[in-house]
């Protein structure tokens, strides 16, 4: 392999994400624009990106200890085929009464997601030497951002030329080709040759004692506790933004239904723009700088939305918040990466993204009830504070 190189598998692994996540956006911005244009409620898109966050919270420690013992390809090849068939089901969505089927859909469908980054992560762990995984994972999150903005950006205008439910039998395709690229790979370590855990850290104590293991290595040592709470915090600031996303174009700007679409892909481009300019010299430490001011930043970006009265200049901010976002979760993911050992990586990994997706829940709960109690305004205007709070939190805790 040569320098710099981060190999065979891993391009593949990059591509097969890429097609699949391409058409999860086509999936998520249908979902969420239907939700909230049917109901108007900004606790109807909560209620998206809720189904969307409980499964890798409840699910993934689950499958951690298994996945530690079999073939990581295999399980992303098996997870694709199943949500190609769990894609379809979407197409019985046909009506406004039923709406409802949504959520327990969704949430089986990201039920298989909360098992395949977990194997995805331990894969790309087991083929790229240690020392480019800084690398790789801001390449990951980078294509995340582009599939994110291309996914989007399609969607309105196959959502208005062809309906929505083409949206769902494509997302379907997606993940069939994900499926087909990954049968390229190399396979990962044997399950006989993978490390055993540590004494006390035995499988058959079940997932609850993975979970706590997990959460108990990360809170072990000061540096993944500060980035582990620092994240989760981060991220209920970002579900918030989600949540409140369509409502704030359709009340503050007064924005149509392409208008709404037109904002997620401003939030989209910002998520490629950000994971793009990240650097490798001072992603590796905890107290970067960066962190810090990327969320200061943000959160004057977004409260810099409800003062501005042009929508091309709001959909601006929002590029530049998820940029920010976007810069903070590669940091945050590689310092975990690299600091969990191969033998941990799983339930490591898993206690890490269950943490973050608690926090992404609660901010976008309480970001949908402030919006339908109080106002637009008034939720956005909070979840600033609450960002430029989360900055200072990081700021200190670096300076310790």
């Amino acid at each position: 392999m040569k320098q710099g190189d981060l190999g065979k598998s891993f391009r593949v692994v990059w591509a097969a994400g890429a097609v699949s996540a391409v058409g999860d956006w086509l999936h998520n911005a249908a979902v969420m624009i239907l939700a909230y244009s049917l109901t108007g409620s900004g606790l109807a898109v909560a209620g998206v990106i809720l189904s969307s966050s409980l499964p890798p919270v409840f699910i993934a420690p689950a499958v951690s200890p298994i996945l530690e013992r079999r073939s990581k390809r295999a399980a992303m090849v098996v997870l694709d085929l199943w949500r190609a068939m769990l894609a379809l089901c979407f197409l019985a969505i046909g009506t406004s009464r039923r709406v409802p089927l949504v959520y327990p859909l969704n949430f089986l469908l990201c039920l298989a997601a909360g098992i395949y980054n977990p194997a995805k992560t331990a894969y790309v762990k087991a083929v790229v030497p240690g020392d480019r995984l800084l690398n790789a994972n801001s390449l990951l999150q980078a294509a995340a951002g582009v599939s994110m903005a291309l996914g989007i950006g399609l969607s309105i205008p196959l959502m208005l030329t062809l309906g929505y439910r083409a949206l769902f039998a494509l997302n379907s395709v997606s993940f069939l080709i994900s499926a087909i690229l990954l049968l390229s790979t190399e396979p990962d370590v044997p399950p006989e040759q993978v490390p055993t855990p540590a004494a006390g850290m035995a499988t058959r104590f079940g997932c609850a004692r993975d979970m706590k293991e997990g959460l108990l290595y990360l809170a072990g040592r000061t540096d993944l506790r500060t980035v582990t709470v620092t994240f989760a915090a981060w991220n209920a600031c970002s579900g918030a933004c989600l949540s409140l996303l369509p409502s704030t174009t359709s009340v503050v700007f007064r924005g149509s239904f392409e208008a709404i679409g037109l904002a997620y892909i401003s939030w989209a481009a910002g998520a490629a723009l950000g994971a793009w300019s990240a650097k490798k010299p001072g992603i590796a430490g905890r107290d970067d700088p960066q962190w810090a001011g990327a969320a200061a930043a943000g959160a004057v970006l977004l409260l810099a939305v409800t003062l501005v009265r042009r929508f091309e200049l709001a959909c601006l901010m929002f590029l530049l918040v998820s940029a920010a976002d976007s810069l903070i979760t590669v940091i945050s993911k590689a310092y975990v990466m690299k600091h969990i050992p191969y033998a941990l990586i799983s339930r490591g990994q898993a206690a890490f993204n269950a943490s973050a997706h608690v926090g992404l829940m609660a901010g976008s709960l309480l970001a949908g009830m402030a919006n339908d109690v109080y106002g637009v305004r008034a939720a956005v205007v909070s979840t600033a504070a609450a960002m430029l709070a989360v900055a200072a939190w990081r700021a200190h805790a670096a300076a310790r």
